[in-house]
């Protein structure tokens, strides 16, 4: 129990001096996000606060921050996977790969659901038909 205390204490010690190394080699880069970051809140700020600006104008800038902030963070979603699967020695394509026949059930099963859903539908009509096709001749006498 003390080596597991131990253990802890010197991993937590590690990972405090490389969140700090890691700070002190990236610092131009949280300085850009952080930039990134408050200008794109200062926009907002501007879009909502202009008295000049047109309703429309005001959406269109306000939709015009959202997207760029979705893109910045697609991106960067795409970068900390790329990261994630390097470090782990994982090869993307082969993964996609493997990924496929689990796709496909996906797939299957929600074409499956799509044709029952459709069956419920037209149930009324395929009753009918059916009734007409096995009865066709007491349907013909009324």
């Amino acid at each position: 129990l003390v080596q597991l205390c131990e253990r802890e204490v010197d991993r937590k010690l590690k990972i405090k001096k490389w969140q700090e190394d890691w700070a002190v080699r990236n610092a131009e880069l949280i300085k850009f996000k952080k930039e990134q970051i408050s200008s794109s809140q200062q926009k907002k700020e501007d879009v909502h606060h202009k008295p000049g600006l047109k309703e429309t104008e005001q959406k269109h800038q306000l939709e015009e921050v959202k997207v760029n902030v979705d893109k910045w963070r697609i991106k960067e979603e795409k970068r900390m996977q790329a990261v994630l699967m390097e470090k782990k020695a994982l090869d993307i394509s082969l993964l996609e790969k493997q990924r496929e026949p689990l796709l496909k059930i996906l797939q299957d099963k929600n074409d499956k659901i799509i044709k029952m859903k459709d069956r419920q539908h037209n149930a009324n009509d395929i009753f009918n038909q059916t009734v007409a096709k096995v009865f066709s001749d007491a349907v013909e006498k009324t």
